[in-house]
């Protein structure tokens, strides 16, 4: 069985504090170790982690945080099985951050394509939580012979239909204005009750000092992450999905699990968006997943 993190146990025990000594715990829970390296992707300086042994596993993270501050729960269990890939997306942590949504969207999955090419890594497993969730998605169906399968954290599909434009230019809006957090909580955690006022502190501790006009940038982008149902429906790749009963996104996530009989779904019970990480059978779920040959091929490097 997978233990929990120290850092996961300190929190748990600390949950029922107040929010300000909760926020520096976690705070102090994301030292996610070994140096940064770079590379530059048509232009933009991409910022990314390379840790552990063995076979390549791509580790996208979500919206408005870092690898480091995704992973960090995961990547020592991770790394003593498996060579970890964790970049810093464009528009987020230390890489480069155009302004526009034209530098978003599936230029992010670009870049991800172009760091496993400076690195010699024809194929890899990819594992994303919640916006990087859906760019392993995206990722898979426009490069299906760079990824062997994919794990999908607090996420699912998004059918091109069902892309709400007026919502997301409503967002995207509200973070230029300075208060795009609470509107974004609601969404992601509509029952979860750390939402509304303690939601947003939790938002802003973790996204509260970038700049809006980026954040914004790359909200707008992400509609490209839509994915035609015909195309998922043919991609011979497995996936498994977790997330939380009390997630906004469960929809997605069933959605993609009845698209392609390739998808798995474990439903956590008792988690919304931003607890589901830090569950212990979050890890095991992974775990398990990529370590299953039959779902999981081996990855290999280029000779």
């Amino acid at each position: 069985m997978i233990r929990p993190s120290t850092c996961m146990r300190r929190v748990s025990r600390i949950i029922s504090g107040s929010a300000i000594v909760v926020a520096f715990t976690l705070t102090g829970c994301f030292p996610l170790g070994g140096p940064t390296s770079t590379f530059e992707s048509e232009g933009i300086e991409i910022v990314f982690r390379d840790v552990g042994e063995g076979e390549p596993i791509l580790l996208l993270h979500g919206f408005g945080v870092t690898g480091r501050m995704q992973w960090a729960q995961v990547s020592g269990e991770l790394s003593d099985r498996w060579r970890l890939v964790i970049p810093d997306h464009r528009g987020h942590g230390e890489s480069d951050k155009p302004i526009g949504a034209d530098a978003y969207g599936t230029e992010m999955i670009e870049d991800a394509i172009r760091l496993l090419d400076h690195l010699g890594i024809e194929k890899v497993r990819v594992a994303g939580m919640s916006m990087g969730g859906f760019m392993a998605v995206k990722a898979m169906a426009l490069y299906p012979e760079r990824f062997s399968c994919g794990f999908v954290g607090a996420a699912g599909w998004i059918d091109p239909a069902d892309v709400d434009e007026s919502f997301d230019e409503e967002v995207a809006l509200a973070f230029e204005q300075g208060n795009g957090f609470e509107m974004l909580n609601s969404r992601l955690n509509p029952d979860s009750e750390a939402g509304g006022l303690l939601g947003t502190f939790f938002f802003n501790l973790l996204v509260g000092d970038q700049d809006p006009v980026v954040l914004a940038s790359v909200y707008r982008g992400m509609r490209e992450f839509a994915v035609e149902r015909a195309t998922l429906r043919s991609l011979p790749k497995s996936f498994r999905l977790v997330i939380g009963d009390r997630d906004g996104l469960l929809p997605t996530a069933q959605a993609l699990a009845e698209v392609t009989d390739r998808a798995e779904l474990e439903v956590l019970p008792g988690h919304d968006h931003g607890s589901i990480g830090s569950a212990p059978r979050f890890l095991e779920s992974m775990v398990e997943f990529f370590e299953d040959p039959a779902l999981c091929p081996p990855a290999r490097a280029r000779s």
